[in-house]
């Protein structure tokens, strides 16, 4: 057997575990580490990063399937279970949205299940939880793992190592008072008073923590079918919550879809994965200029109103980008917000989806994959035009959660702001909460601010194995420039002295950004060459790269990935484990 480890228990780790299980070509001595109590939950949908009241908008018929779909796991609930969770039987759907609580508990339960499964068909699996693994070195034997459990630090060495931590949060949970770097854990905001407060964001991440806190000092009633109104509590009066961000917009209600996976027609898997390689071997391949013309001839396909109603065919990428949210932004926030959940809830009525928005939603994972393929140039292009419409369409906001926020608008109580660009955010030294200036000179100021951006991009000296870092196992990743016809004067231009992004090595130009450096199977790339026997698939370090990597489709994928270097590690070194056994 291959005695092999992956730190952390979450989607990533249980879609490893599930693809190892499902190729029942080798057995493997597995044992998996998980931080918290209860392992399987993954940190968005634990007690930490999550309230009851907080919606997935990930419904059962998008999470790949494990040992039984979200929506048979909650068929199989008992009457008991399904009252705690607030949901009733005839209600259960493989379309509706549920409290990512319950999310935690159904990855919990399929990890148990993949566990006794993987058991008693011959693997050796064992799931160490309330254990902090601190520390990894690469030996000669293995990887030395050093990890503290029932209080004492021990050590275990094994072949093959994934690391799939999920989310890390910034340690430093606040800056001064009043002003939080970020939501979790949840718990911190029970104890924020009312007054005006500043959350960085109007994401469903954002939307959330606004109805968190809301519910914390009101209540919200249905008064009719679609209709929530909210009643602030008398000793909340003062009350008042400002979602900012550089657009100033709220995201779309979530459509009908009666099969995200559905195969596209023109931005088919085999051409994407074709034009790849093309990247890979041909210098200066214009590949985003390629991927966007077939983007484009999908879109026209799928629905040729829309493409004629802004003349997609001619439209450059960063001409799309404007054409997408122009609406949004030129209209008044609200009015747009309740005409798109009138028209979403239509979808659903009519089961017909928006097929634009469709095949939008199912070229989001074929995009990750061509992510780590491009130049630095087109990385910043994708990043700031092509990413944002691709995150927009697939970040929908459940019909619930919406309704909240139109009824705090409606009563005064929240508003959205549209900062732009050229804004700055000072913590308030004296009273704690925040400064914003505006562009325009205007100044805001918030009694407690709170950044909901979500999770942030983390270099090699976040990295929190710091013997692999000391060893020189982890690096920061580097992108190249396609164009090398750059001066040094140019990269002074470029970037402020502070965040050198551009940087020359070996007389080449390459593009620094937040993560680190690993190949197409999630090998760490470090000072000596690609580390086999370790597989990197932290989110917070891959999320540069693949700007597209937060979603639950994707964390199968690297999952996949996983497994299928697990075997192929276990296949080439049959002969040496065979010895050693």
């Amino acid at each position: 057997m291959l005695k092999c480890a992956i730190i952390g228990s979450g989607p990533t780790a249980i879609y490893t575990l599930k693809h190892l299980l499902d190729s029942v070509e080798k057995y493997f001595d597995l044992t998996v580490f998980e931080k918290a109590t209860v392992p399987g939950k993954g940190t968005p949908y634990g007690s930490e990063g999550c309230s009851l009241h907080d919606l997935s908008n990930s419904s059962s018929l998008e999470i790949p399937s494990i040992c039984q779909s979200l929506e048979a796991w909650l068929i199989s609930r008992s009457d008991v279970q399904l009252q705690n969770f607030n949901i009733k039987r005839d209600k259960i759907s493989d379309q509706s949205f549920y409290p990512r609580f319950i999310l935690g508990d159904y990855f919990a339960d399929q990890l148990s299940q993949l566990v006794a499964r993987g058991n008693k068909t011959g693997h050796n699996i064992q799931v160490k939880a309330s254990t902090q693994v601190y520390d990894l070195e690469v030996l000669p034997e293995g990887i030395r793992i050093s990890y503290i459990q029932d209080n004492k630090e021990q050590h275990s060495f094994f072949s093959k190592v994934a690391i799939a931590t999920g989310h890390a949060w910034p340690q430093e949970t606040s800056r001064t008072l009043n002003y939080y770097l970020s939501p979790w854990p949840i718990s911190k905001l029970d104890g924020i008073k009312p007054g005006t407060i500043g959350i960085l964001g109007s994401s469903l991440t954002a939307i959330e923590i606004a109805i968190n806190l809301a519910l914390k000092h009101g209540r919200f009633e249905r008064i009719a079918k679609g209709v929530v109104q909210y009643q602030v509590a008398e000793h909340s009066k003062d009350l008042h919550l400002t979602l900012f961000s550089r657009k100033g917009i709220l995201p779309e209600a979530d459509f009908y879809v009666s099969d995200p996976y559905i195969p596209l027609d023109v931005f088919k898997e085999s051409k994407i994965y074709a034009l790849c390689a093309k990247a890979e071997t041909e210098a200066n391949f214009p590949l985003l200029e390629n991927l966007f013309t077939l983007f484009k001839a999908e879109i026209i396909l799928n629905d040729p109103d829309y493409a004629r109603s802004m003349n997609l065919e001619q439209l450059t990428i960063e001409e799309f980008h404007a054409q997408y949210f122009k609406e949004r932004i030129q209209g008044n926030v609200f009015t747009h917000a309740k005409e798109d959940l009138t028209k979403a809830r239509q979808t659903y009525q009519t089961q017909q989806t928006i097929p634009w928005r469709f095949a939008i939603l199912r070229m989001n994972d074929l995009f990750d994959s061509a992510c780590p393929y491009f130049s630095a140039e087109e990385l910043q292009c994708f990043n700031q035009s092509l990413r944002l419409i691709l995150m927009d369409n697939y970040s929908c906001v459940p019909h619930k959660s919406m309704e909240k926020i139109i009824a705090l608008h409606e009563v005064g109580i929240l508003d959205v702001l549209a900062v732009g660009d050229d804004y700055t955010l000072s913590p308030h030294s004296d009273n704690g909460g925040a400064f914003l200036k505006l562009e325009n000179g205007e100044v805001r100021e918030f009694q407690t601010f709170i950044d909901a951006t979500g999770q942030p991009t983390l270099g090699a000296t976040n990295f929190p194995f710091k013997t692999l870092l000391s060893q020189g196992k982890i690096k920061d990743a580097l992108v190249a420039y396609a164009s090398q016809d750059i001066s040094d004067r140019d990269i002074r231009q470029i970037q402020p002295e502070e965040v050198l992004k551009t940087v020359k090595i070996m007389g080449r130009y390459f593009y620094k950004i937040e993560g680190i450096a690993v190949d197409k199977l999630l090998h760490p790339i470090g000072e000596d060459g690609i580390e086999v026997r370790l597989n990197c698939a932290a989110l917070p370090f891959l999320l540069e790269l693949k700007p597209l990597i937060q979603a639950i489709t994707t964390a199968n994928k690297l999952g996949e990935t996983i497994a299928m270097d697990f075997i192929s590690y276990y296949s080439a070194n049959t002969v040496k484990l065979d010895q050693e056994r």
